[in-house]
């Protein structure tokens, strides 16, 4: 009632600053035939996180979801203490390319909860507890959400927006506007199953953790 169409006007603020350095954000401009994108991205992935096509348009804020766990590890020599015994890490390397430095190699260690914080053969601190971060995205966190941003510039209503966004891992709260003049809302991201507060770590070697 108050745009000179009759149709939605749709403002979004991401509460990511555009004056800073390194940019968080990088203009995109798409176009296939009648179709047509227009927004920003992140450097870096491919997609349109925020912006409009010829039918809806669409942006978010961060949801301020707590999606990360920490549990205590019982460490020795490498391995950590289940209610099975003593079980070996899973092993990832990871090689970090610097601009204009060297690279930097980088060593992993996961179970199934998460990833651990602390070199597990390192002599200091010795054999011990350590602690696992446990992000509830971890296993289809980076792949849910390439999928749906793949999707983002081809929907075009805001019943349909709402169907993908839900899938998105990060937790954020998308506001949709589409050009029939319908609004709506969908809060995304993967809220972990616990019957816990969260609020602490907890031991990795308790089943009931």
């Amino acid at each position: 009632q108050r745009s000179a169409t009759g149709s939605a006007l749709e403002c979004h603020d991401p509460h990511l600053p555009c004056g800073q350095l390194p940019q968080a954000w990088c203009e995109f401009v798409t176009r296939a035939g009648p179709r047509f994108g227009i927004g920003v991205s992140i450097p870096g992935l491919p997609g349109l996180f925020m912006g409009r096509n010829h039918k809806i348009s669409f942006g978010f804020t961060y949801g301020y979801m707590d999606v990360i766990d920490f549990f205590l590890e019982r460490c020795q020599s490498g391995q950590y203490w289940t209610s099975q015994g003593w079980c070996d890490f899973d092993v990832r390397r990871e090689t970090i390319e610097q601009r204009g430095r060297e690279s930097v190699a980088i060593t992993l260690y996961e179970n199934e909860r998460g990833v651990l914080d602390f070199d597990p053969y390192a002599q200091d601190p010795p054999n011990g507890m350590h602690l696992s971060c446990s992000w509830s995205g971890r296993s289809q966190g980076a792949v849910a959400l390439l999928k749906t941003l793949r999707q983002l510039p081809h929907l075009v209503s805001v019943l349909e927006a709402q169907r993908v966004l839900r899938h998105a891992a990060i937790s954020a709260n998308w506001i949709i506007a589409d050009a029939c003049g319908n609004i709506g809302y969908q809060q995304s991201g993967l809220f972990p199953a616990r019957s816990h507060s969260g609020l602490y770590p907890l031991a990795g070697w308790d089943p009931s953790s």
